[in-house]
Protein backbone atom coordinates (compact mmCIF):
# COMPACT_ATOMS: atom_id res chain seq x y z
CA UNK A 1 0.00 0.00 0.00
CA UNK A 2 1.39 3.38 -1.02
CA UNK A 3 0.54 6.09 1.45
CA UNK A 4 1.28 9.79 1.12
CA UNK A 5 1.33 11.97 4.23
CA UNK A 6 -0.29 15.33 3.61
CA UNK A 7 2.75 17.61 3.91
CA UNK A 8 0.69 19.96 1.79
CA UNK A 9 -1.21 22.02 3.98
CA UNK A 10 -4.32 22.78 2.48
CA UNK A 11 -5.06 25.85 4.33
CA UNK A 12 -8.29 26.35 2.67
CA UNK A 13 -9.70 29.36 4.31
CA UNK A 14 -13.22 28.90 3.11
CA UNK A 15 -15.80 31.47 3.73
CA UNK A 16 -18.90 29.90 2.40
CA UNK A 17 -21.71 31.59 0.64
CA UNK A 18 -25.41 31.49 0.36
CA UNK A 19 -26.67 30.51 -3.07
CA UNK A 20 -30.19 31.42 -4.14
CA UNK A 21 -32.55 29.48 -1.91
CA UNK A 22 -36.23 29.92 -1.14
CA UNK A 23 -35.51 29.15 2.52
CA UNK A 24 -32.68 31.65 2.94
CA UNK A 25 -33.17 35.25 3.96
CA UNK A 26 -29.48 36.14 3.74
CA UNK A 27 -28.65 38.47 0.85
CA UNK A 28 -25.48 39.92 -0.60
CA UNK A 29 -22.65 39.17 -2.98
CA UNK A 30 -20.41 36.09 -2.87
CA UNK A 31 -16.64 36.38 -3.31
CA UNK A 32 -13.77 33.89 -3.46
CA UNK A 33 -10.00 34.07 -3.27
CA UNK A 34 -8.27 30.81 -4.18
CA UNK A 35 -4.52 30.23 -3.88
CA UNK A 36 -2.54 27.09 -4.73
CA UNK A 37 1.20 26.39 -4.68
CA UNK A 38 2.75 23.11 -5.84
CA UNK A 39 6.15 23.75 -7.41
CA UNK A 40 8.14 24.88 -4.38
CA UNK A 41 11.89 25.31 -4.60
CA UNK A 42 13.17 21.85 -3.53
CA UNK A 43 15.89 23.59 -1.55
CA UNK A 44 13.10 24.88 0.68
CA UNK A 45 10.13 22.50 0.67
CA UNK A 46 8.75 19.35 -0.90
CA UNK A 47 6.89 19.84 -4.15
CA UNK A 48 3.21 18.96 -3.83
CA UNK A 49 1.48 16.65 -6.32
CA UNK A 50 -2.17 17.43 -5.54
CA UNK A 51 -2.53 20.78 -3.75
CA UNK A 52 -3.45 22.61 -6.95
CA UNK A 53 -6.06 20.00 -7.80
CA UNK A 54 -7.97 20.86 -4.63
CA UNK A 55 -8.24 24.55 -5.44
CA UNK A 56 -8.75 24.21 -9.19
CA UNK A 57 -11.54 21.68 -8.62
CA UNK A 58 -13.13 23.97 -6.06
CA UNK A 59 -12.96 26.83 -8.56
CA UNK A 60 -15.00 24.70 -10.99
CA UNK A 61 -17.48 23.84 -8.24
CA UNK A 62 -18.00 27.53 -7.56
CA UNK A 63 -18.72 28.26 -11.21
CA UNK A 64 -21.03 25.26 -11.46
CA UNK A 65 -22.85 26.56 -8.39
CA UNK A 66 -23.62 29.87 -10.09
CA UNK A 67 -20.76 31.85 -8.59
CA UNK A 68 -19.95 34.99 -10.59
CA UNK A 69 -16.63 34.57 -12.31
CA UNK A 70 -15.71 38.22 -11.75
CA UNK A 71 -16.05 37.67 -7.99
CA UNK A 72 -13.45 34.89 -7.94
CA UNK A 73 -9.69 35.57 -7.78
CA UNK A 74 -7.51 32.55 -8.58
CA UNK A 75 -3.76 32.42 -7.92
CA UNK A 76 -1.64 29.35 -8.68
CA UNK A 77 1.72 28.29 -10.10
CA UNK A 78 0.74 25.58 -12.58
CA UNK A 79 2.57 26.38 -15.84
CA UNK A 80 -0.14 24.57 -17.82
CA UNK A 81 -2.79 27.04 -16.60
CA UNK A 82 -1.27 30.37 -17.58
CA UNK A 83 -2.35 33.35 -15.47
CA UNK A 84 -1.18 36.97 -15.46
CA UNK A 85 2.07 37.60 -13.53
CA UNK A 86 0.15 39.56 -10.89
CA UNK A 87 -1.60 36.31 -9.92
CA UNK A 88 1.53 34.27 -9.30
CA UNK A 89 1.18 33.12 -5.66
CA UNK A 90 4.15 34.98 -4.19
CA UNK A 91 4.03 36.56 -0.74
CA UNK A 92 3.53 40.23 -1.62
CA UNK A 93 1.08 39.43 -4.41
CA UNK A 94 -1.03 37.19 -2.15
CA UNK A 95 -1.27 39.97 0.45
CA UNK A 96 -2.30 42.50 -2.17
CA UNK A 97 -5.02 40.29 -3.65
CA UNK A 98 -6.23 39.32 -0.17
CA UNK A 99 -6.63 43.00 0.70
CA UNK A 100 -8.49 43.66 -2.55
CA UNK A 101 -10.96 40.79 -2.11
CA UNK A 102 -11.78 41.72 1.51
CA UNK A 103 -11.94 45.49 1.00
CA UNK A 104 -15.28 47.10 0.38
CA UNK A 105 -17.34 44.12 1.43
CA UNK A 106 -20.74 44.69 2.97
CA UNK A 107 -22.31 43.07 6.01
CA UNK A 108 -24.53 40.96 3.77
CA UNK A 109 -21.64 39.56 1.71
CA UNK A 110 -19.92 36.20 2.11
CA UNK A 111 -16.39 35.27 1.05
CA UNK A 112 -14.33 32.16 0.29
CA UNK A 113 -10.60 32.16 0.91
CA UNK A 114 -8.82 28.94 -0.10
CA UNK A 115 -5.09 28.48 0.37
CA UNK A 116 -3.56 25.20 -0.84
CA UNK A 117 0.09 24.46 -0.16
CA UNK A 118 2.60 23.91 2.62
CA UNK A 119 2.36 25.36 6.10
CA UNK A 120 4.96 25.54 8.86
CA UNK A 121 5.17 26.30 12.56
CA UNK A 122 8.46 27.25 14.23
CA UNK A 123 9.42 25.98 17.67
CA UNK A 124 8.67 28.55 20.34
CA UNK A 125 6.37 30.52 18.01
CA UNK A 126 2.60 30.24 18.48
CA UNK A 127 1.99 31.45 14.94
CA UNK A 128 1.43 29.15 11.99
CA UNK A 129 2.43 30.21 8.49
CA UNK A 130 1.24 29.54 4.96
CA UNK A 131 4.14 29.12 2.50
CA UNK A 132 3.87 31.13 -0.73
CA UNK A 133 5.80 30.19 -3.86
CA UNK A 134 8.76 32.45 -2.96
CA UNK A 135 9.09 31.14 0.61
CA UNK A 136 12.44 31.37 2.38
CA UNK A 137 12.21 29.66 5.77
CA UNK A 138 15.03 31.82 7.11
CA UNK A 139 13.00 34.98 6.34
CA UNK A 140 9.62 35.04 8.05
CA UNK A 141 8.55 38.05 6.02
CA UNK A 142 8.23 35.74 3.00
CA UNK A 143 5.59 33.67 4.83
CA UNK A 144 1.92 34.48 5.41
CA UNK A 145 0.96 34.13 9.12
CA UNK A 146 -2.34 32.42 9.80
CA UNK A 147 -2.95 35.07 12.43
CA UNK A 148 -2.69 37.77 9.78
CA UNK A 149 -5.42 36.05 7.79
CA UNK A 150 -7.53 35.69 10.95
CA UNK A 151 -7.23 39.41 11.63
CA UNK A 152 -8.13 40.29 8.05
CA UNK A 153 -11.23 38.08 8.27
CA UNK A 154 -12.17 39.49 11.65
CA UNK A 155 -11.98 43.05 10.28
CA UNK A 156 -14.10 42.19 7.25
CA UNK A 157 -17.79 42.98 7.97
CA UNK A 158 -19.16 40.05 5.94
CA UNK A 159 -21.56 38.05 8.12
CA UNK A 160 -20.71 34.47 7.33
CA UNK A 161 -17.19 33.10 7.38
CA UNK A 162 -16.00 29.53 7.39
CA UNK A 163 -12.33 28.62 7.51
CA UNK A 164 -11.23 25.20 6.28
CA UNK A 165 -7.73 24.08 7.20
CA UNK A 166 -6.27 20.88 5.77
CA UNK A 167 -2.96 20.63 7.64
CA UNK A 168 -0.17 18.29 8.67
CA UNK A 169 2.57 19.37 11.02
CA UNK A 170 5.24 16.97 9.75
CA UNK A 171 8.44 18.64 8.57
CA UNK A 172 7.71 19.62 4.94
CA UNK A 173 11.38 20.24 4.11
CA UNK A 174 13.38 18.14 1.70
CA UNK A 175 16.69 16.58 2.63
CA UNK A 176 18.51 19.36 0.77
CA UNK A 177 16.58 22.27 2.30
CA UNK A 178 18.94 25.16 2.96
CA UNK A 179 17.20 25.92 6.27
CA UNK A 180 17.80 22.55 7.93
CA UNK A 181 20.83 23.77 9.86
CA UNK A 182 19.27 27.07 10.98
CA UNK A 183 15.49 26.64 11.30
CA UNK A 184 13.78 24.46 13.90
CA UNK A 185 10.23 23.43 12.99
CA UNK A 186 7.53 21.82 15.08
CA UNK A 187 6.32 18.47 13.71
CA UNK A 188 2.97 16.74 13.48
CA UNK A 189 -0.52 17.98 14.35
CA UNK A 190 -2.41 20.96 13.08
CA UNK A 191 -1.84 24.36 14.75
CA UNK A 192 -4.37 25.06 17.47
CA UNK A 193 -2.38 27.44 19.66
CA UNK A 194 -4.07 30.44 18.05
CA UNK A 195 -7.75 30.89 18.84
CA UNK A 196 -10.21 31.28 16.00
CA UNK A 197 -11.85 34.74 15.87
CA UNK A 198 -15.43 34.87 17.04
CA UNK A 199 -16.69 35.79 13.58
CA UNK A 200 -15.07 32.77 11.86
CA UNK A 201 -16.19 29.14 11.80
CA UNK A 202 -13.16 26.86 11.32
CA UNK A 203 -13.32 23.29 10.02
CA UNK A 204 -9.97 21.49 10.40
CA UNK A 205 -8.96 18.43 8.40
CA UNK A 206 -8.01 16.40 11.45
CA UNK A 207 -7.97 16.38 15.23
CA UNK A 208 -4.98 17.61 17.21
CA UNK A 209 -2.19 15.04 17.22
CA UNK A 210 -3.33 13.54 13.91
CA UNK A 211 -1.94 13.92 10.41
CA UNK A 212 -3.78 14.86 7.24
CA UNK A 213 -3.29 12.59 4.23
CA UNK A 214 -3.49 12.76 0.48
CA UNK A 215 -3.97 9.77 -1.77
CA UNK A 216 -2.73 9.30 -5.36
CA UNK A 217 -5.84 7.54 -6.63
CA UNK A 218 -8.01 10.46 -5.51
CA UNK A 219 -5.60 13.08 -6.90
CA UNK A 220 -6.61 15.19 -3.90
CA UNK A 221 -6.12 15.50 -0.18
CA UNK A 222 -8.48 13.03 1.53
CA UNK A 223 -10.25 15.74 3.51
CA UNK A 224 -10.71 18.16 0.65
CA UNK A 225 -11.73 15.39 -1.76
CA UNK A 226 -14.71 14.69 0.47
CA UNK A 227 -15.51 18.38 0.92
CA UNK A 228 -15.69 18.67 -2.87
CA UNK A 229 -17.69 15.47 -3.27
CA UNK A 230 -20.29 16.52 -0.71
CA UNK A 231 -20.50 20.01 -2.17
CA UNK A 232 -20.99 18.79 -5.74
CA UNK A 233 -23.53 16.05 -5.03
CA UNK A 234 -25.25 17.16 -1.84
CA UNK A 235 -26.97 14.72 0.50
CA UNK A 236 -29.25 12.06 -0.99
CA UNK A 237 -32.88 13.13 -1.07
CA UNK A 238 -32.22 16.71 0.04
CA UNK A 239 -32.63 19.77 -2.18
CA UNK A 240 -30.22 21.89 -0.15
CA UNK A 241 -26.88 21.48 1.58
CA UNK A 242 -26.46 23.14 4.97
CA UNK A 243 -23.22 23.86 6.79
CA UNK A 244 -24.11 21.27 9.42
CA UNK A 245 -24.72 18.60 6.77
CA UNK A 246 -21.50 19.41 4.94
CA UNK A 247 -19.47 19.15 8.14
CA UNK A 248 -21.15 15.92 9.22
CA UNK A 249 -20.81 14.18 5.84
CA UNK A 250 -17.21 15.31 5.29
CA UNK A 251 -16.17 14.20 8.78
CA UNK A 252 -17.85 10.81 8.43
CA UNK A 253 -16.47 10.05 4.96
CA UNK A 254 -12.94 11.30 5.68
CA UNK A 255 -12.70 9.25 8.87
CA UNK A 256 -14.00 6.12 7.12
CA UNK A 257 -11.64 6.46 4.16
CA UNK A 258 -8.60 6.99 6.37
CA UNK A 259 -9.52 4.05 8.60
CA UNK A 260 -10.34 1.51 5.86
CA UNK A 261 -7.94 2.54 3.06
CA UNK A 262 -5.00 4.14 4.87
CA UNK A 263 -5.31 2.23 8.16
CA UNK A 264 -4.85 5.57 9.91
CA UNK A 265 -6.86 8.06 11.95
CA UNK A 266 -8.04 11.34 10.47
CA UNK A 267 -11.10 12.95 12.01
CA UNK A 268 -12.00 16.49 10.89
CA UNK A 269 -13.00 18.94 13.65
CA UNK A 270 -15.19 22.04 13.67
CA UNK A 271 -14.48 25.12 15.80
CA UNK A 272 -16.86 28.02 16.13
CA UNK A 273 -20.57 28.18 15.37
CA UNK A 274 -22.72 29.88 12.77
CA UNK A 275 -25.85 31.68 13.88
CA UNK A 276 -28.95 29.96 12.52
CA UNK A 277 -29.40 27.68 9.55
CA UNK A 278 -26.76 28.23 6.87
CA UNK A 279 -27.71 26.95 3.41
CA UNK A 280 -24.57 26.50 1.34
CA UNK A 281 -26.15 25.33 -1.88
CA UNK A 282 -29.47 24.32 -3.39
CA UNK A 283 -29.89 21.58 -5.99
CA UNK A 284 -32.21 21.04 -8.90
CA UNK A 285 -34.25 17.97 -8.03
CA UNK A 286 -34.50 17.15 -11.76
CA UNK A 287 -30.77 16.78 -12.37
CA UNK A 288 -30.10 13.58 -14.34
CA UNK A 289 -26.55 12.21 -14.32
CA UNK A 290 -27.05 9.94 -17.33
CA UNK A 291 -29.78 8.57 -19.56
CA UNK A 292 -30.22 5.83 -22.15
CA UNK A 293 -31.94 6.60 -25.46
CA UNK A 294 -34.01 4.52 -27.86
CA UNK A 295 -30.92 2.97 -29.48
CA UNK A 296 -29.54 1.90 -26.11
CA UNK A 297 -26.85 4.61 -26.18
CA UNK A 298 -25.88 5.93 -22.73
CA UNK A 299 -25.21 9.66 -22.47
CA UNK A 300 -23.36 11.02 -19.43
CA UNK A 301 -23.83 14.46 -17.85
CA UNK A 302 -20.75 16.67 -18.23
CA UNK A 303 -20.96 19.54 -15.69
CA UNK A 304 -20.29 23.12 -16.71
CA UNK A 305 -16.84 24.50 -15.92
CA UNK A 306 -13.70 26.19 -17.14
CA UNK A 307 -10.38 24.84 -18.44
CA UNK A 308 -7.23 25.75 -20.39
CA UNK A 309 -7.70 24.72 -24.04
CA UNK A 310 -4.70 23.94 -26.19
CA UNK A 311 -1.03 23.35 -25.40
CA UNK A 312 1.28 25.70 -23.47
CA UNK A 313 4.49 26.75 -25.20
CA UNK A 314 6.63 25.11 -22.51
CA UNK A 315 5.06 21.72 -23.21
CA UNK A 316 5.81 22.05 -26.91
CA UNK A 317 9.50 22.17 -26.09
CA UNK A 318 9.19 19.02 -23.99
CA UNK A 319 7.27 17.19 -26.71
CA UNK A 320 9.88 18.04 -29.32
CA UNK A 321 12.26 16.11 -27.11
CA UNK A 322 9.84 13.33 -26.18
CA UNK A 323 8.38 12.47 -29.61
CA UNK A 324 10.60 11.31 -32.44
CA UNK A 325 7.83 12.07 -34.97
CA UNK A 326 7.29 15.67 -33.75
CA UNK A 327 8.04 18.89 -35.61
CA UNK A 328 7.46 22.36 -34.17
CA UNK A 329 4.74 23.15 -36.70
CA UNK A 330 2.79 20.07 -35.54
CA UNK A 331 1.65 22.11 -32.54
CA UNK A 332 0.92 25.46 -34.21
CA UNK A 333 -2.84 24.84 -34.35
CA UNK A 334 -2.92 24.08 -30.59
CA UNK A 335 -1.61 27.53 -29.60
CA UNK A 336 -1.84 29.85 -27.86
CA UNK A 337 -3.30 28.05 -24.87
CA UNK A 338 -6.31 30.00 -23.60
CA UNK A 339 -9.07 29.62 -21.04
CA UNK A 340 -12.50 28.46 -22.11
CA UNK A 341 -15.66 28.39 -20.07
CA UNK A 342 -18.37 25.82 -20.79
CA UNK A 343 -21.42 27.70 -19.53
CA UNK A 344 -23.92 24.84 -19.21
CA UNK A 345 -24.03 21.14 -18.46
CA UNK A 346 -24.39 18.83 -21.45
CA UNK A 347 -24.71 15.09 -22.09
CA UNK A 348 -22.15 13.18 -24.16
CA UNK A 349 -22.18 9.61 -25.42
CA UNK A 350 -20.30 7.29 -23.09
CA UNK A 351 -19.05 5.46 -26.18
CA UNK A 352 -18.34 6.23 -29.81
CA UNK A 353 -21.26 5.36 -32.12
CA UNK A 354 -21.10 1.65 -32.92
CA UNK A 355 -21.83 -0.26 -36.12
CA UNK A 356 -24.92 -1.77 -34.47
CA UNK A 357 -26.32 1.65 -33.53
CA UNK A 358 -25.63 3.06 -36.98
CA UNK A 359 -27.34 0.14 -38.75
CA UNK A 360 -30.35 0.28 -36.40
CA UNK A 361 -31.05 3.93 -37.24
CA UNK A 362 -29.64 4.40 -40.74
CA UNK A 363 -30.06 0.94 -42.25
CA UNK A 364 -26.69 1.06 -44.01
CA UNK A 365 -23.06 0.05 -43.53
CA UNK A 366 -20.67 2.60 -45.11
CA UNK A 367 -17.69 0.52 -43.97
CA UNK A 368 -18.82 -2.71 -45.66
CA UNK A 369 -16.23 -4.33 -47.92
CA UNK A 370 -13.57 -1.69 -47.23
CA UNK A 371 -10.03 -2.25 -45.93
CA UNK A 372 -8.89 -1.80 -42.32
CA UNK A 373 -12.27 -2.61 -40.80
CA UNK A 374 -13.82 -5.56 -38.98
CA UNK A 375 -17.56 -6.14 -38.83
CA UNK A 376 -19.44 -6.40 -35.52
CA UNK A 377 -22.24 -4.57 -33.72
CA UNK A 378 -20.00 -3.35 -30.85
CA UNK A 379 -17.16 -2.11 -33.07
CA UNK A 380 -16.82 1.65 -33.43
CA UNK A 381 -18.42 2.67 -36.73
CA UNK A 382 -15.80 3.96 -39.20
CA UNK A 383 -15.71 5.36 -42.74
CA UNK A 384 -18.26 7.94 -41.58
CA UNK A 385 -18.08 11.49 -42.92
CA UNK A 386 -19.05 14.67 -41.08
CA UNK A 387 -22.15 14.81 -43.31
CA UNK A 388 -23.00 11.23 -42.26
CA UNK A 389 -22.68 12.16 -38.59
CA UNK A 390 -24.90 15.24 -39.00
CA UNK A 391 -27.59 13.15 -40.69
CA UNK A 392 -27.42 10.54 -37.91
CA UNK A 393 -27.94 13.25 -35.27
CA UNK A 394 -30.86 14.72 -37.24
CA UNK A 395 -32.66 11.37 -37.56
CA UNK A 396 -32.04 10.44 -33.93
CA UNK A 397 -33.40 13.81 -32.79
CA UNK A 398 -36.63 13.22 -34.73
CA UNK A 399 -36.92 9.66 -33.41
CA UNK A 400 -36.41 10.49 -29.73
CA UNK A 401 -37.73 14.05 -29.50
CA UNK A 402 -34.36 15.05 -28.01
CA UNK A 403 -31.97 17.52 -29.62
CA UNK A 404 -28.81 15.59 -30.57
CA UNK A 405 -25.78 17.07 -32.30
CA UNK A 406 -22.03 16.71 -32.64
CA UNK A 407 -20.04 18.25 -29.78
CA UNK A 408 -18.40 21.62 -30.32
CA UNK A 409 -14.63 21.35 -30.32
CA UNK A 410 -14.40 23.22 -26.98
CA UNK A 411 -16.95 20.83 -25.43
CA UNK A 412 -15.08 17.81 -26.77
CA UNK A 413 -11.72 18.81 -25.28
CA UNK A 414 -13.33 19.74 -21.96
CA UNK A 415 -14.98 16.31 -21.79
CA UNK A 416 -11.79 14.53 -22.86
CA UNK A 417 -9.68 16.23 -20.19
CA UNK A 418 -12.11 15.37 -17.41
CA UNK A 419 -10.67 18.12 -15.22
CA UNK A 420 -7.02 17.36 -16.07
CA UNK A 421 -4.44 19.72 -17.57
CA UNK A 422 -2.07 16.98 -18.71
CA UNK A 423 -1.33 15.63 -22.19
CA UNK A 424 -3.92 12.90 -21.79
CA UNK A 425 -6.99 12.55 -19.61
CA UNK A 426 -5.01 10.09 -17.48
CA UNK A 427 -1.77 12.08 -17.12
CA UNK A 428 1.41 12.87 -19.05
CA UNK A 429 2.83 9.35 -19.31
CA UNK A 430 2.82 7.79 -22.79
CA UNK A 431 3.55 4.47 -21.14
CA UNK A 432 -0.03 4.32 -19.83
CA UNK A 433 -1.79 5.04 -23.11
CA UNK A 434 -2.30 1.36 -23.87
CA UNK A 435 -4.57 1.12 -20.82
CA UNK A 436 -6.85 3.82 -22.22
CA UNK A 437 -6.62 3.70 -26.01
CA UNK A 438 -6.23 1.65 -29.18
CA UNK A 439 -3.37 3.38 -30.97
CA UNK A 440 -0.23 3.03 -33.10
CA UNK A 441 -1.55 0.61 -35.72
CA UNK A 442 0.47 2.26 -38.47
CA UNK A 443 3.34 3.56 -36.35
CA UNK A 444 5.05 0.22 -35.78
CA UNK A 445 4.79 0.01 -31.98
CA UNK A 446 1.20 0.46 -30.76
CA UNK A 447 -1.33 -2.04 -29.41
CA UNK A 448 -3.25 -1.92 -32.72
CA UNK A 449 -0.13 -2.74 -34.76
CA UNK A 450 -1.40 -6.25 -35.53
CA UNK A 451 -5.10 -5.38 -35.39
CA UNK A 452 -5.39 -2.54 -37.88
CA UNK A 453 -9.03 -1.55 -37.46
CA UNK A 454 -11.34 0.31 -35.11
CA UNK A 455 -12.02 -1.91 -32.10
CA UNK A 456 -15.16 -2.60 -30.04
CA UNK A 457 -15.94 0.34 -27.80
CA UNK A 458 -15.44 0.34 -24.03
CA UNK A 459 -12.61 -2.21 -23.78
CA UNK A 460 -10.14 0.30 -22.33
CA UNK A 461 -10.27 2.37 -19.14
CA UNK A 462 -12.63 5.39 -19.04
CA UNK A 463 -11.64 8.95 -18.19
CA UNK A 464 -12.78 10.85 -15.09
CA UNK A 465 -16.17 11.65 -16.61
CA UNK A 466 -16.77 7.95 -17.34
CA UNK A 467 -16.21 8.34 -21.11
CA UNK A 468 -14.46 5.58 -23.06
CA UNK A 469 -12.11 5.80 -26.05
CA UNK A 470 -11.64 9.56 -25.93
CA UNK A 471 -8.07 8.75 -26.96
CA UNK A 472 -7.49 6.55 -30.01
CA UNK A 473 -9.80 4.03 -31.72
CA UNK A 474 -11.50 6.46 -34.19
CA UNK A 475 -11.05 10.17 -34.73
CA UNK A 476 -14.26 11.91 -33.69
CA UNK A 477 -15.99 14.62 -35.70
CA UNK A 478 -16.89 17.92 -34.01
CA UNK A 479 -19.31 20.64 -35.12
CA UNK A 480 -16.68 23.27 -35.84
CA UNK A 481 -14.83 24.36 -38.92
CA UNK A 482 -11.16 23.47 -38.77
CA UNK A 483 -9.01 26.61 -38.74
CA UNK A 484 -5.35 26.10 -37.73
CA UNK A 485 -5.23 29.74 -36.56
CA UNK A 486 -8.49 29.66 -34.60
CA UNK A 487 -6.91 29.90 -31.14
CA UNK A 488 -5.21 33.22 -31.87
CA UNK A 489 -8.65 34.85 -31.56
CA UNK A 490 -8.86 34.03 -27.85
CA UNK A 491 -5.51 35.22 -26.51
CA UNK A 492 -5.48 36.87 -23.04
CA UNK A 493 -9.17 36.36 -22.32
CA UNK A 494 -11.57 33.68 -21.18
CA UNK A 495 -14.08 32.80 -23.88
CA UNK A 496 -17.45 31.27 -23.21
CA UNK A 497 -18.51 28.40 -25.48
CA UNK A 498 -16.35 29.29 -28.52
CA UNK A 499 -17.33 27.81 -31.88
CA UNK A 500 -15.92 28.13 -35.38
CA UNK A 501 -18.93 28.34 -37.70
CA UNK A 502 -18.71 25.53 -40.30
CA UNK A 503 -20.87 27.12 -43.02
CA UNK A 504 -18.18 27.97 -45.57
CA UNK A 505 -15.35 25.87 -44.15
CA UNK A 506 -13.45 23.47 -46.36
CA UNK A 507 -12.69 21.17 -43.42
CA UNK A 508 -14.34 20.14 -40.17
CA UNK A 509 -12.59 19.44 -36.87
CA UNK A 510 -11.64 15.92 -35.78
CA UNK A 511 -10.41 15.05 -32.29
CA UNK A 512 -8.91 12.24 -30.19
CA UNK A 513 -6.64 10.45 -32.64
CA UNK A 514 -7.24 6.99 -34.05
CA UNK A 515 -6.08 3.38 -33.83
CA UNK A 516 -3.58 4.20 -36.58
CA UNK A 517 -1.85 7.10 -34.81
CA UNK A 518 1.11 7.56 -32.47
CA UNK A 519 0.52 8.84 -28.90
CA UNK A 520 1.36 12.39 -29.98
CA UNK A 521 -1.76 12.52 -32.15
CA UNK A 522 -3.98 10.99 -29.44
CA UNK A 523 -3.41 13.77 -26.86
CA UNK A 524 -6.32 15.79 -25.42
CA UNK A 525 -5.22 18.96 -27.26
CA UNK A 526 -4.36 17.38 -30.62
CA UNK A 527 -6.45 18.72 -33.53
CA UNK A 528 -7.10 17.64 -37.08
CA UNK A 529 -9.39 18.40 -40.00
CA UNK A 530 -10.89 16.68 -43.03
CA UNK A 531 -13.41 17.58 -45.74
CA UNK A 532 -16.97 17.10 -44.40
CA UNK A 533 -18.08 14.83 -47.25
CA UNK A 534 -15.29 12.29 -46.84
CA UNK A 535 -15.08 9.34 -44.48
CA UNK A 536 -12.03 7.23 -43.81
CA UNK A 537 -11.09 4.03 -41.99
CA UNK A 538 -10.28 6.16 -38.91
CA UNK A 539 -13.28 8.57 -38.79
CA UNK A 540 -16.27 8.16 -36.45
CA UNK A 541 -18.09 10.24 -33.84
CA UNK A 542 -20.10 10.36 -30.62
CA UNK A 543 -23.31 12.29 -29.99
CA UNK A 544 -24.17 15.14 -27.63
CA UNK A 545 -27.52 16.12 -26.12
CA UNK A 546 -28.04 19.52 -24.56
CA UNK A 547 -30.56 18.10 -22.09
CA UNK A 548 -32.10 14.69 -21.27
CA UNK A 549 -35.64 13.64 -22.28
CA UNK A 550 -38.31 15.56 -20.37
Amino acid sequence: MHQFVRFPILMSFLLLWRLMSPTATFAGENYAFLVAVGDYDPKQLHRLPYSRNDVLAFYDVLLQSGFKKENVTLMHDDPKNSLPARLLPESAKIRKQLTLILSGRDEEDTIILAFAGHGVQFKGDASSYYCPLDVDLEKKETLLPLGEVYEALKACPAKRKLLLVDACRNDPRTQVSRSRATVDLESITRPQKQSVPESVVAFFSCAEGQQSFEWPELKHGVFFYHVLDVWKKGVDGQKELTLDDMVYQTRKRTEAFARTTLEASQTPELHGKSAGKWVLRTYDAKVVNEFTNSLGMTLVRIPAGEYPRGTPAADVERMLRDYADARRDNFDDEQPQHRVRIANDFYLGRYEVTQGEWKALMGSAPWAGKPNVRDGKDFAAAYLSWDNAEEFCRKLSLKDGVSYRLPAEAEWEYACRGGTTTRFGFGDEDGRIGDHAWYGGLSGFGNAMNERYAHPVGLKKPNRFGLFDMHGNVWEWCQDAYDPKEYAKYLDKTTEDPRAAPNAAVQRVMRGGGWNNSPRRCRSASRGGNPPSEGYFYTGFRVLAVRPPQ
